[in-house]
């Protein structure tokens, strides 16, 4: 029996869902993206700064950040219908089809920040993107994400996160303490945002 591809099918799932997708996040109360915006713009509160937004989905934070006025935001997903709905949100200079768990196709310190909301959680966590994120950042950019906790408040990332910190390729600037990401939500749901600076 062929192994299962669980990405492809995940990106199925997103695809079908994509129409849909806004819609159904704001009748949830979905919290996420203005908490995640505001740890953004607190730690590249230049809005000229190129930023890649690594798991668009949607849109939505290109399209919180465009309210701030943020005009260099390159997107990439693996679901090409979640990357149309997020072409007609006219935020991105650049949407291109890339899975984060393979190298991502662009130069070392390519971009002044990356920002990864929603990637890393225990479903699909592509870890390796976390030292890619280091790779294409600048030296004094930094790295945005969310990561989901288990029900002793570890972070699905935790390990990789403390390799790339004994390693010394980056410094934690902020932990947002954990909530959850939309009322009602289970505790499987509940997040952190992380913040951390390039040395």
């Amino acid at each position: 029996m062929p192994p299962i591809d669980i990405a492809g099918l995940l990106a199925d799932g997103y695809n079908a869902w994509a129409p849909a997708y806004d819609r159904d996040m704001a009748a949830m109360g979905y919290a996420l993206p203005d908490i995640f915006a505001d740890v953004v713009a607190r730690h590249l509160p230049d809005a000229g700064s190129r930023i890649l937004d690594a798991g668009t989905g949607t849109g939505i934070l290109g399209q919180r950040l465009g309210r701030r006025g943020y005009r260099h935001l390159v997107g990439i997903d693996t679901a090409s219908g979640m990357l149309d709905m997020a072409r007609r949100k006219n935020v991105y200079r650049s949407l291109r089809w890339m899975a984060l768990d393979d190298p991502l196709e662009f130069a070392d310190h390519s971009f002044d920040g990356v920002a990864a909301m929603g990637v890393f959680n225990w479903a699909q966590a592509p870890l390796p993107a976390l030292e890619e994120f280091v790779r294409l950042t600048r030296p004094g950019g930094r790295v945005v994400f969310s990561a989901t906790l288990d029900d002793r408040g570890r972070s699905c990332c935790r390990t990789a996160r403390r390799r790339i910190t004994r390693a010394g390729r980056w410094h934690r600037l902020e932990t947002v303490p954990a909530f959850a990401s939309h009322p009602g939500a289970s505790p499987h749901a509940r997040v952190r945002v992380f913040a951390y600076g390039i040395p």
